[in-house]
């Protein structure tokens, strides 16, 4: 094939439509698009590894408090009768530990943990499940900052920027473009910057020792996001 069949070839075989965005940012350039659009993939990786490690410190953070406040099989029992979870606002939660139960045979309690995603741990901070578990998940945080009179860092504070995290991580998990701006062909990675800066503000609270959990993973993101900045600005 010459370069051109080649390129063509890819445009085809990823679709034209999942490329459409990436052809516009790069006026037409079949070459630069598909640069640009491996880029996208390598950036998406490097966030993934940076997400993945946070889920797992913050899922156990989570999961180390509550086997103290509420039993090491805490998950289990809190669906039962008069469970801390056993409440009707509680029942999408309830309903989620259930089917993960119902999926694994005979699951330890690490099982359980392992198999609930970053939504599930997500959710603990929202009102319902944060009262219904006694209102101590904030316990976690050694280092959260004071409330003040412009910035609440409560609960729902958490809740919310755990929202931006799952939300890039699906984001990543449906191969959606993390280098334009939303719903335009302008190379723009503020959602991505914006997502790694709550994942270091909430290791910080966490107390936990990012260059040791994330080795190089944290450079190696930046060094993309750069690299595509870079690229577009050969574009203006």
């Amino acid at each position: 094939m010459t370069e051109e069949e080649q390129q063509r070839y890819f445009i085809a075989c990823l679709s034209g439509q999942r490329m459409n965005r990436y052809l516009r940012a790069c006026r037409g350039n079949k070459a630069q698009a598909i640069a640009l659009y491996r880029m996208n993939l390598r950036l998406g990786v490097e966030c993934f590894c940076l997400i993945s490690y946070f889920e797992i410190v913050l899922r156990n953070a989570i999961n180390r408090l509550y086997v103290q406040e509420h039993g090491p099989n805490w998950l289990k029992n809190a669906t039962v009768e008069n469970g801390i979870y056993s409440d009707v606002s509680c029942k999408q939660t309830r309903q989620i530990i259930q089917t993960v139960l119902g999926k694994l045979e005979d699951p330890s309690h690490a099982d359980v943990v392992a198999a609930l995603d970053l939504g599930f741990w997500r959710y603990q901070f929202a009102g319902t499940q944060f009262h219904a578990a006694g209102q101590k998940l904030l316990q976690i945080f050694p280092n959260k900052p004071k409330s003040g009179k412009t910035q609440q860092y409560n609960h729902t504070y958490v809740f919310r920027q755990l929202g931006i995290v799952n939300d890039m991580r699906n984001r990543i998990a449906h191969h959606e473009p993390l280098c334009f701006a939303q719903g335009t062909a302008t190379i723009d990675l503020s959602s991505v910057k914006q997502c790694i800066a709550i994942i270091d503000e909430l290791m910080e609270w966490l107390d936990i020792d990012q260059g040791i959990i994330f080795n190089d993973c944290n450079d190696r993101c930046e060094s993309v996001i750069q690299e595509i900045e870079d690229f577009g600005r050969g574009k203006e």
